[in-house]
C-alpha cells in the first residue's frame, strides 16, 4: 500500500504526483495520497488525457511533465 508510505514523509520533504483522469481511478487515488502528505512542498499534476505511466510525458499539449520534473529536481518547484 502507498498510503502508509506517504504518511511517513516529513514536512521538509518534497513530492510530486502526476496522474491522468483517463487512467481509471488513478486521479482520485493520487488526490487522496496528495491530501495525506504532510509535506508543505508538494505538487499534484492531473492531466485530462495523459494516459498511463510514461504516456504522460507525451501529452505536452496539456502540460510539459519533463520540464516540470527537471525543475523540481533542480530547485524543488515545478514552476
Amino acid at each position: 500500500k502507498t498510503e502508509p508510505i506517504v504518511k511517513k514523509l516529513n514536512k521538509d520533504q518534497s513530492i510530486v504526483f502526476a496522474t491522468s483522469k483517463d487512467d481509471g481511478r488513478n486521479a482520485d487515488e493520487s488526490q487522496k495520497l496528495y491530501d495525506l502528505v504532510s509535506a508543505t512542498n508538494k505538487y499534484l499534476i492531473i492531466f485530462d488525457n495523459g494516459g498511463h505511466g510514461t504516456n504522460m510525458f507525451l501529452a505536452k499539449e496539456e502540460f510539459d511533465l519533463t520540464s516540470a520534473i527537471l525543475k523540481f529536481l533542480e530547485n524543488g518547484s515545478i514552476n
